[in-house]
């Protein structure tokens, strides 16, 4: 059976998916335009909630109050290829508070496969097609210079992922 809802932030509405078994999906959303209907989450319209929502809901709700919880505390599922995966599970390894960069990512995959370089835009490219925000924390990955380089699809995307550093204290300004 597949489970969603929506939860306020302090950066936004955050809509999360899941099955049985694991967290699939967590996305700001823009609720521009979003009926009262969409609004509702599945927790009110059914009472029926997944354990890797429920798990999901709770570390979120933590995360938002300023902790640092264990991301291994939530299942998840990122669908993508073997080499998008691999870039995924090295971010969720970066630490609360702490960023790496493209290029040094792409350095750990280089040396795990014992080559002599790997591009730091193909880490970009599995950077986008992260779907699974903060527990994938794709916003701790920045340009080799410490730019603020890509962040989601949404307007201002840039600004929430400065956001999101501030709130874990990398960002002071």
């Amino acid at each position: 059976m597949l489970y969603e809802t929506l939860m306020e932030t302090p950066f936004g509405v955050l809509r999360l998916k899941a099955d049985d078994e694991a967290l699939t999906y967590a996305g700001f959303v823009s609720t521009a335009g979003m009926s009262e209907a969409d609004r509702i989450t599945n927790i009110e319209r059914d009472g029926r909630l997944a354990a890797p929502l429920a798990l999901a809901l709770d570390w979120y709700g933590r995360y938002f109050d300023g902790q640092a919880p264990d991301p291994s505390e939530v299942p998840i599922r990122p669908e993508g290829s073997s080499f998008r995966r691999e870039v995924w599970e090295i971010v969720r390894q970066i630490p609360y508070g702490q960023v790496l960069s493209y290029g040094e990512i792409a350095r750990i995959i280089a040396a795990r496969r014992g080559i002599p370089r790997m591009a730091a835009q193909a880490v970009g490219g599995a950077m986008k097609a992260n779907r699974i925000f903060i527990l994938i924390p794709c916003h701790r990955v920045i340009g080799a210079d410490g730019s603020m380089v890509g962040y989601g699809s949404l307007p201002d995307s840039l600004e929430l992922k400065r956001a999101l550093l501030r709130h874990e204290g990398i960002l002071w300004t």
